[in-house]
């Protein structure tokens, strides 16, 4: 019996989650049946998707908080798709996800990827990019407690969202996310 997983995540921008998903997904099980689902039209790493074999889905959202359409949107895809599992990265896609799993009950694995809430994130914000950045880390913190669990990709990153998002350690577990250097010469 195989295993359905949805990734979600903003877009296919050419950025950590999304190169680290380009990497990783090919080397899956056979018995795990995934697909990559992106809501906004950044496309820098489809080509490569597809040379990876790995299915696409664009939700096409038409703005940043298109949240209406994209709840309507995503919900109408895990009808027809009947994940098992929903694993979502980043915080629009996590916002929206959470909500819909929640309400169609089906088990959801966050991502923590990069210290979005460290105060000198903050401080350096102008006052309305201040007060959106609180707006948004409400949210986020009401609905953290949606996930069964979390994992971050540094003991730091999962650190600091425990203390920003109230999430409790026992539903945190530190994946190191490994990158192949290139090989550098050096001249002195």
């Amino acid at each position: 019996m195989k295993i359905k997983v949805i990734f979600i995540q903003d877009s296919l921008a050419n950025a950590g989650t999304e190169n680290s998903l380009l990497n990783i997904l090919p080397y899956f099980s056979e018995k795990i049946e995934y697909k990559v689902v992106y809501l906004y039209p950044q496309h820098t790493l489809l080509e490569k998707y597809q040379q990876a074999a790995i299915p696409t889905v664009f939700l096409d959202l038409k703005s940043k908080y298109d949240f209406l359409n994209g709840y309507s949107k995503i919900r109408k895809l895990f009808k027809s798709e009947k994940p098992d599992l929903v694993v979502s990265s980043l915080l629009r896609s996590n916002l929206l996800s959470r909500m819909v799993c929640k309400s169609m009950e089906i088990p959801i694995l966050g991502t923590l990827v990069s210290d979005s809430y460290h105060k000198d994130a903050i401080e350096t914000k102008s006052f309305s990019t201040k007060l959106k950045f609180r707006f948004f880390w409400s949210l986020d913190k009401f609905t953290a407690s949606i996930p069964e669990v979390f994992i971050a990709n540094s003991a730091a990153i999962a650190a600091s969202h425990k203390k920003s998002l109230g999430i409790l350690p026992s539903r945190t577990k530190v994946i190191y996310r490994g990158r192949i250097v290139p090989e550098k010469e050096w001249s002195i």
